[in-house]
């Protein structure tokens, strides 16, 4: 606790939560993207066939890959059935949350190009 409040630990995060938002907000526009949401710097992009869809017929096969796809990019994130979560450490900066959010959409693009070839789209 103290190593938190002598970095200020909490309002770091509220500083930073609008740019993390923004960035996780601006990958709704993709076509496989369903539902983005995030609070903090927690977050996570749901993965879905369309935009009115619950879901893959499917399930977690897609998640696996766009994780993979980004693994591949250099960016570790945690595949939970087919949504992506994002959990960036709390000392991260406005640059590094950038770099972070950089490759997710050539993965995107990635995943629906096999997406489509496997038949899930």
């Amino acid at each position: 606790m103290e190593i938190y409040q002598k970095r200020n630990i909490v309002g770091h995060v509220k500083a930073l939560a609008p740019v993390f938002e923004a960035n996780l907000a601006q990958l709704a526009e993709h076509p496989l993207a369903g539902e983005c949401r995030g609070l903090g710097l927690l977050g996570a992009l749901d993965l879905s066939p369309d935009k009115t869809s619950d879901g893959f017929a499917t399930i977690g096969k897609v998640g696996a890959r766009m994780a993979a796809e980004l693994v591949d990019r250099g960016l570790i994130v945690r595949a939970v059935v087919d949504s992506i979560v994002f959990c960036p450490p709390m000392i991260i900066t406005a640059d590094e949350l950038d770099e972070m959010f950089a490759p997710i959409k050539d993965a995107l693009d990635a995943t629906m190009d096999w997406a489509k070839a496997e038949g899930f789209l």
